[in-house]
């Protein structure tokens, strides 16, 4: 899940430092990551989780800019159940639906 060790080692490191990358190169960056639980979490709690998993070199200015709208783009969704699924693929499709309209 979003909240295990390996998680909070590597997944979430990884995913913010590709989203400052991007976001260095193109200020239209667009990312939603949702975090997937089997217990419910808040976002708050989903916040501070990242947070602690996240961190900025001493000599990047931009990183903790960067660090607040990731931070901002985190979502945390609850999948314990088949009705869990259900909602994030509703979900999911209605953000592509208007995402894709908003392109337009």
């Amino acid at each position: 899940g979003a909240n295990g060790d390996l998680a909070k080692r590597y997944l979430w490191p990884a995913i913010f430092s590709l989203f400052h990358t991007t976001r260095q190169s193109s200020s239209s960056t667009r990312l939603v990551v949702i975090g997937g639980f089997r217990r419910a979490l808040t976002k708050p709690d989903l916040e501070d989780l990242v947070s602690k998993s996240v961190s900025c070199a001493e000599n990047d200015e931009t990183c903790a800019e960067s660090k607040r709208v990731f931070l901002d783009r985190v979502v945390p969704h609850q999948l314990k159940t088949s009705s869990d699924y259900s909602a994030l693929s509703q979900q999911l499709k209605s953000d592509a639906s208007s995402s894709a309209c908003s392109e337009a």
